[in-house]
């Protein structure tokens, strides 16, 4: 069953989409409404949810756009200062350890170079000459040097190595 259509409908749903429904409408239009059912249902729903919609609108808070732009740049910034923070805690754990690992180093050269020095020293012949001229031991002096030097500079030249400024 196909619905009998009134010949005003086409006006009238122009009225209401262009706004002006039932201000700036010709009178024959607004006695149709008036007269016809389907023609006064559509100027109904369509007035009820223009009505919803400009109050929607109205009740809507949007932010000014120079908020938005002082929020995003905030935003930036702090995203941009974590970035950096992570950079340094990772170049600073790199610091500690290769500090850790090149004094761990240097303690096991020093173990192996004894025991270097004390495999030499029973390996050479027994001449009391050649013996004594050989030290059991490195000394002590250049061990604590090396040590001092590779605690220090190492965590400095790592430091400046991933310094920007």
């Amino acid at each position: 069953m196909t619905a009998i259509r009134c010949s005003h409908e086409a006006r009238l749903w122009e009225a209401l989409v262009s706004g002006q429904w039932p201000q700036a409408c010709e009178s024959e239009l607004r006695d149709d409404v008036a007269a016809c059912r389907e023609c006064s249902e559509l100027a109904l729903v369509a007035t009820s949810i223009a009505v919803d919609r400009h109050e929607t609108e109205s009740a809507a808070s949007v932010p000014p756009s120079g908020a938005i732009w002082w929020r995003m740049q905030m935003r930036m910034e702090r995203e941009s200062k974590q970035a950096a923070a992570r950079t340094v805690r990772r170049a600073h754990s790199a610091i500690v350890a290769l500090t850790v690992g090149s004094l761990v180093l240097l303690l096991a050269m020093t173990s192996l170079l004894r025991a270097g020095w004390m495999w030499l020293a029973s390996a050479l012949p027994k001449a009391g000459d050649v013996a004594t001229l050989l030290p059991a031991t490195p000394p002590l002096t250049i061990v604590i040097l090396v040590s001092v030097t590779l605690a220090v500079i190492t965590p400095v030249a790592l430091y400046l190595a991933v310094a920007e400024e």
